[in-house]
């Protein structure tokens, strides 16, 4: 990365925390690692997305059940995939926004158990009640190419 680059970066974290801060009223904070292959891979970067999106519809089927979910309901999230100071550990951070008639202690268990049991995530699991935008600093620092776009929108069900 040139000092243009990082220049660059700079000028643009503001704005972007600024977006995320306005997409959603964020109430937890979430890291997952990816578990590697039997062979001690880590996965790709495609194969990262592809968990975590099973994650998150998991977590949106659980919760909207899948009538809600074909009529596209879902929590507001907000994603930034970093490497790791070596490039081979994988891992998520992410800003989530708990449904309004969900409370706090059963959506961070229910956060627990879906990734236990999707296939793919790792043992490190760190969940968090969001207090501020701290946390969407930190999740910017991993640079604008970990933002995940595809895993980055607004809440859409019926409270909403």
């Amino acid at each position: 990365m040139t000092p243009s680059d990082i220049r660059t970066l700079r000028s643009i974290k503001p704005d972007l925390i600024r977006f995320l801060e306005d997409l959603s009223p964020w109430t937890h904070a979430l890291t997952l690692t990816m578990a590697r292959s039997m062979s001690g891979h880590h996965p790709s970067h495609d194969e990262v997305l592809r968990r975590c999106r099973l994650f998150l519809n998991r977590v949106n089927c659980h919760w909207f059940k899948r009538r809600g979910t074909k009529r596209g309901y879902r929590i507001a999230s907000a994603a930034f995939l970093g490497w790791g100071p070596y490039a081979g550990h994988p891992h998520v951070h992410w800003a989530l926004e708990k449904p309004i008639d969900q409370s706090d202690r059963a959506f961070e268990a229910m956060l627990r158990k879906i990734a236990q049991t999707t296939a793919g995530i790792g043992e490190q699991l760190d969940i968090q009640r969001y207090y501020g935008s701290k946390w969407l600093s930190y999740m910017t620092d991993h640079g604008f190419e970990g933002w995940q776009p595809a895993l980055t929108f607004a809440a859409k069900c019926p409270k909403h």
